[in-house]
C-alpha cells in the first residue's frame, strides 16, 4: 500500500470523522443512521426462514434462527427508542464532511451521508432515520426551546462558524433553574392576586381555577413529569390555594373576631 493511498484513507476514511466527533466536549454530535429498510427486510427474511423450518420440523436449525430473530427484534426495539439528533447537530456534521478542503471536490464523500437530494430539487433533505446515541437528561418542550433559540449562550470554546458545540450540562442546569423559578412563580403570583381581590369570592374561585389549570398544563406539556406526578402536584397546588382563599373569606374573618372577643371576656 503506497503512502499516497494511505493519506487518502486518512482523509476520506473513518479517521477524519472520528477525530471530529471526539473533539465534541459534550459527546452529543455522534449521529448514526438506523437503516429502517434493511432492518425490516432482515426481520421479514428471518420470519420467512422460520416458517420454512417449521414445515421441515428441523428443531436444531429452527432454534438458532429463533434466537437470532429474537436478538434482532430486541436490538431494533432499542434503536427505535433512541432520540433523533438536533437539527443544529446534523447541520454541523453535514457541513464538516461536505467541506471541499477535506476531500477532492470531484470525488464524493466515502462515508454515509446525512442528507439526500431528490432529482430535480436543489434542496437537500435530512434522512428520517437518523438517531443519536446521546440522549439528553431532559427532552421536554422547555429544553427544546432553549436548545433551539438560546444555544449560543452555552457554546464551548471549541465552537466555530462551521461547527457549534453546546455544553449540555450548563444548558440543563439553566433549564432546571428556569423551571424552578416558574414553579415558584405560580404559587407566589397566585397568592398576590388572590390577596388583591379582597372579598370577591367568585373572582377568587375563578382565579384559583385558572391558576390550577395553567399549573397542570405547565407540568403536563412543558415538563417530563409523569401523569401520576402531574395529578399529585396539581392536587397539592390546588389545596394550598383553597386554604389561602378560605383564610381570607369573610366567614373566616368574622369567626376569628368572635373567638378573640370571647377570649378577652
Amino acid at each position: 500500500m503506497n503512502s499516497g493511498y494511505q493519506r487518502h484513507l486518512l482523509r476520506e476514511g473513518p479517521f477524519l470523522i472520528a477525530d471530529y466527533l471526539a473533539q465534541n466536549s459534550s459527546k452529543s454530535a455522534a449521529v448514526f443512521r438506523r437503516y429502517d429498510k434493511l432492518a425490516i427486510y432482515r426481520l421479514i427474511t428471518l420470519s420467512r426462514e422460520l416458517r420454512t423450518f417449521e414445515k421441515r420440523h428441523d428443531r436444531e436449525e429452527l432454534g438458532g434462527k429463533v434466537l437470532e430473530y429474537y436478538k434482532l427484534l430486541a436490538a431494533y426495539s432499542k434503536v427505535l427508542h433512541l432520540e433523533a439528533p438536533a437539527d443544529r447537530t446534523v447541520e454541523a456534521i453535514d457541513r464538516f464532511i461536505s467541506t471541499d478542503k477535506f476531500h477532492d471536490h470531484e470525488k464524493p464523500w466515502l462515508g454515509h451521508q446525512l442528507k439526500y437530494r431528490m432529482e430535480g430539487d436543489e434542496n437537500r433533505m435530512t434522512f428520517t432515520d437518523l438517531v443519536s446515541l446521546y440522549t439528553p437528561a431532559e427532552n421536554d418542550y422547555l429544553s427544546r426551546f432553549v436548545d433551539k433559540f438560546l444555544y449560543p449562550l452555552f457554546l464551548t470554546p471549541g465552537s466555530s462558524k462551521e461547527a457549534k458545540y453546546v455544553n449540555e450540562q450548563k444548558m440543563q442546569k439553566f433549564v432546571t433553574f428556569v423551571g424552578t423559578i416558574i414553579s415558584i412563580g405560580f404559587l407566589v403570583s397566585a397568592m398576590w392576586v388572590l390577596w388583591r381581590l379582597d372579598d370577591h369570592m367568585v373572582a377568587k374561585l375563578g382565579t384559583v381555577t385558572g391558576f390550577v389549570v395553567a399549573f397542570a398544563g405547565w407540568l403536563g406539556f412543558l415538563t417530563t413529569a409523569q401523569r401520576k406526578d402531574v395529578i399529585a402536584a396539581t392536587a397539592a397546588y390546588a389545596a394550598v390555594l383553597v386554604v389561602f382563599v378560605s383564610q381570607q373569606s369573610p366567614t373566616a374573618v368574622v369567626a376569628q373576631g368572635t373567638g378573640a372577643a370571647v377570649t378577652q371576656s
